[in-house]
């Protein structure tokens, strides 16, 4: 074992193989007769590589910005979209492909759910992703334009580290006057590079250039965006007012109850 060591030091390897002395004790005490010398090092390097993964998809989880109130997995019978399209999306085989995700419909019906639901699954899937709310991610660029154009460009450089955009809530909130500029600027770079995006949005999408401040930057940025995005669109009744009524109807049950009682 200690000659092991010394090479799996070697091979920056030790880290990564934790439990690897349990492995060996367990692969050397079960029987392992019609087991090749192929097949335990398939194993033992299926053991690390399955560690490397694991610590990869924590951290990517962490770094992703997920918002914390999503701990539940999508519940796809909520959802208008159609069961099977729901289950292909998470497949994320489109991420691949470099296509785009519109989510569109109004407040209160799932997008960014689903959306981090999507995110989740393509960390899984070794896709390195990231959440932002849109007017934030706007407002961050024009801090880091104000402070110096090295701190911008090292800003857009990170979002190119990406496989994954998501882009929540886009068209809503006050965002700085260049943020058309920067839409274009994002979508033009992911465009260059292969980079897939999800956007979210109950606004129109004709009316985001208003909403941007730039409508010329802001169509030549959905013209890169939309060549190869899937459009989901979101209809019925918000969900959080469908829970806000539930909630409600249930305290006015147990305070009739309680008031029957006495």
């Amino acid at each position: 074992m200690q000659d092991l060591t010394k090479y799996l030091k070697e091979l920056h390897l030790m880290k990564d193989a934790p439990h690897l002395e349990q492995l060996l004790l367990r692969l050397e005490n079960e029987k392992n007769e019609g087991m090749t010398v192929r097949g335990l090092l398939t194993e033992v390097l299926g053991s690390i590589c399955q560690h490397r993964r694991d610590k990869r998809t924590l951290t990517w989880t962490t770094t992703a910005c997920f918002p914390k109130r999503f701990t539940t997995p999508f519940d796809m019978q909520l959802s208008n979209i159609p069961v099977k399209r729901v289950e292909e999306l998470l497949v994320c085989d489109w991420i691949g492909r470099s296509e785009n995700l519109l989510m569109c419909g109004p407040s209160g019906l799932g997008k960014t759910h689903l959306a981090v639901a999507i995110g989740k699954q393509a960390i899984s899937k070794g896709y390195r992703t990231r959440f932002a709310d849109a007017c934030q991610l706007f407002q961050g660029l024009s801090k880091a334009m104000l402070i110096a154009l090295s701190v911008y460009e090292k800003k857009l450089q990170s979002l190119d580290t990406l496989d994954l955009l998501i882009l929540d809530d886009m068209g809503n909130g006050t965002v700085p006057a260049e943020a058309g500029n920067f839409f274009y600027e994002i979508m033009n770079r992911r465009y260059d590079k292969g980079l897939s995006t999800i956007i979210t949005t109950n606004k129109a999408v004709s009316s985001w250039g208003k909403a941007l401040g730039d409508s010329t930057s802001v169509r030549a940025g959905l013209d890169r965006f939309l060549e190869t995005a899937y459009k989901l669109k979101f209809a019925g009744k918000s969900l959080r007012l469908e829970s806000f009524n539930r909630r409600n109807q249930l305290n006015i049950q147990d305070t009739e109850e309680a008031v029957s009682k006495e």
